[in-house]
């Protein structure tokens, strides 16, 4: 019970922790939004403006005035007030314009407002601020007051000579996208400074065009203030964003070339994670530098967090009882992936019933991954691994509910992606040592298991030697009385027809006698009896020629000898009985006249040659099958030459039979030594 609690309490943590990690965008606020004024122009109109007094260190620039379908000249400040997180339906094209104003000359404290501003005051004796406008998509062109600052791919139909002093026409769309940063000054002296507050104003001008039905507007929201600091935040946030890339793809690596080298994919879920991490940050580091492919960029961080929250399916029971579980989680993970898809590129307005429908399939998938990680840490005791679990369903709940920091080192995703690598690399460090204990203990123990094994085997070998023994030597005991007998019944019978019958009978007793006999040859020949060793093939073949060339004599078969001096790995006794047999076979049934046995070396291999000039095997094919004989007549078992191969495979040899030019060939090959 109190272990129970114990692990349960390091699962109530990891969720307590993991909680707290995604809340960062809600209790930390580094960049408040700016203070908003609606002014009245001199011909009665209103527009959305911020005075440079309202402006701190970094701010929010959240608000916009917005003219849709229309390019409005940058010298004019025209549109409707809208704000650009709560924006549903922009225009495929159309004109941003955000306004900053000089303060008042005039007002009784000018001089106050003016030391106000002095963190803002740089080496010309101006105020300067920096305007940081994230990616936009898919084209824009960037004014300040009336100049031409950049231009970010390509509006169709596009003449600049309408809005500024640069020539030239686009005709076609082409998509982009790349942050700017744009620097803005301000006159300090109050002689300098206009009494018209549009006069005061700096506008700065965005013409932006998107492809028809999908997202159009920034990444996230721009950022305005001191330049020192606006710089820091931009930099700090491509370094941080660049070593969680960097860090994921290392562990990714690590992972990928670990399970490899093990051939275990147990790690796959986390190699799937590490890989949508790496994937989410190089989109974030593109993004940073520019791409003319924005809206892939767009989607590849929405594919990521989808993989990563869909990983744990691929540990999931393939069946339960009969039923085919990974059908349903497999449909699960493509409406969640394709859902994710649809409501990042398609329009604020249409992505507002998909976002919904992403946030309903979020939740039962986070709270299946926690009961997942819950079992992993209290039932099962993997810790590690349960822990990773648990951290990633509060990812997949919180994600799509979470609104997303200005600042991508404040959001609640980057956290969560150090909490989750951390898990990762705890988790299949831990797996990997596990794993090398078990393969350690594995091969600790593994001498003994095979002395174990071979224990065993000698004990099964020794047995059917027995049986061997029994058939071969036991049985032929009564055959031999058999046999006296029937010489006996030959000798008293004087029916013709009877004594037909008895050498018939004798025949096959003489069969069965040949037949044991070979089995008391193999009985002989013991695997556990034997091992093999270093042998030198000629004092073999010398062997055979003084032990069997009597018998060819007596038979007038000329046996002949050409054997070089090779060393050969084998079990000298079952070699030479290999010999013997072959040699055997071809004075009793070959009707040869010579047989010649020879050696000579072939790829690594020792070949000895045993050839006749006999008759040979009518069926080449079936040479060493087993109770195979050449006549119907025979009732031999046909075990001699499937023996003499079974034998030679044992050695990590082999034997084969041809029949070339009206001789034949037996041909043994066996491991140089």
């Amino acid at each position: 019970m109190k272990t129970n609690i114990k692990y349960l309490t390091i699962g109530i943590v990891t969720l307590i922790v993991a909680i707290l990690v995604s809340l960062i965008p809600v209790w930390l606020k580094p960049l408040p939004e700016i203070t908003i004024t609606k002014n009245i122009k001199s011909n009665g109109e209103s527009f959305i403006g911020t005075c440079i007094l309202d402006l701190k260190e970094a701010q929010i620039l959240s608000y916009a005035n917005y003219t849709a379908d229309e390019f409005v000249q940058p010298t004019e400040i025209s549109g409707v007030p809208i704000k650009l997180d709560k924006t549903t339906n922009l225009a495929t094209r159309g004109t941003l314009q955000f306004v900053l104003y000089n303060i008042d000359p005039f007002d009784e404290n000018f001089f106050k407002n003016k030391e106000a501003l002095t963190p803002f005051l740089e080496g010309d004796n101006n105020w300067h601020f920096s305007l940081y406008l994230p990616a936009y998509f898919s084209s824009s062109n960037i004014y300040v007051q009336s100049v031409l600052k950049h231009k970010i791919g390509e509006i169709e139909n596009y003449d600049y000579i309408q809005f500024s002093e640069y020539q030239g026409v686009t005709e076609h769309h082409k998509s982009e996208t790349e942050p700017q940063t744009l620097d803005l000054n301000f006159y300090t002296r109050r002689q300098g400074i206009p009494l018209d507050i549009e006069n005061r104003c700096i506008v700065v001008t965005i013409h932006y065009e998107g492809l028809e039905g999908r997202f159009t507007g920034f990444n996230s929201m721009p950022i305005i203030g001191k330049r020192d600091t606006i710089h820091g935040i931009t930099t700090q946030d491509q370094t941080f964003v660049i070593i969680i890339a960097l860090l994921s793809l290392l562990i990714a690596t690590i992972i990928a070339f670990t399970s490899f080298l093990k051939k275990n994919l147990l790690q796959l879920p986390q190699l799937l994670i590490t890989i949508g991490i790496s994937c989410y940050m190089l989109a974030k580091v593109l993004l940073f530098h520019g791409s003319q492919i924005p809206y892939f960029l767009l989607v590849l961080p929405s594919i990521s967090i989808a993989l990563i929250s869909v990983s744990t399916f691929i540990r999931a029971k393939m069946k339960i009882k009969k039923f085919p579980v990974w059908i349903l989680t497999s449909l699960y993970a493509v409406l969640y992936i394709s859902l994710s898809i649809a409501a990042t590129i398609v329009s604020a307005k249409t992505s507002h019933s998909l976002s919904l429908g992403v946030k309903i399939l979020a939740v039962p998938l986070g709270l299946y991954t926690f009961a997942k990680g819950t079992i992993k840490i209290i039932k099962e005791r993997e810790i590690t691994e349960g822990t990773l679990w648990v951290l990633i369903s509060v990812f997949t709940i919180a994600v799509p509910f979470t609104k997303s920091s200005q600042i991508i080192i404040a959001s609640s995703i980057s956290w969560l992606f150090i909490l989750i690598l951390c898990a990762i690399v705890i988790s299949t460090f831990w797996f990997f040592v596990q794993l090398e204990q078990e393969n350690k203990y594995l091969t600790n123990n593994l001498q003994n298991e095979v002395l174990f094994q071979t224990q065993d085997l000698k004990n099964i070998i020794s047995e059917r030697d027995n049986l061997l023994r029994y058939l071969s030597h036991d049985m032929r005991k009564p055959i031999s009385s058999i046999r006296r007998f029937l010489t006996d019944l030959k000798q008293m019978e004087e029916n013709e027809a009877q004594f037909k019958k008895i050498e018939i009978i004798q025949n096959k007793i003489d069969e069965m006698d040949h037949d044991l006999g070979d089995l008391q040859k193999y009985s002989k020949l013991s695997y556990s009896a034997e091992t093999s060793s270093k042998i030198k093939i000629s004092d073999i073949l010398e062997y055979i020629y003084t032990s069997l060339n009597p018998d060819c004599e007596a038979n007038a078969i000329h046996l002949k000898i050409n054997a070089q001096k090779i060393n050969a790995y084998a079990r000298k006794n079952t070699l030479i009985s290999i010999l013997n047999n072959l040699i055997f076979n071809a004075i009793d049934h070959a009707e040869c006249k010579t047989i010649e046995i020879s050696t000579t070396k072939i790829k690594g291999k020792c070949k000895i040659t045993v050839v006749d000039d006999g008759k040979g095997l009518e069926n080449e094919s079936k040479a060493f099958m087993p109770y195979y004989t050449e006549t119907s007549e025979s009732e031999h078992l046909g075990l001699g030459l499937y023996i003499c191969k079974h034998y030679l495979e044992s050695m990590n040899g082999s034997l084969t039979y041809s029949r070339e030019h009206n001789l034949t060939y037996f041909t043994i090959l066996l491991p140089l030594a």
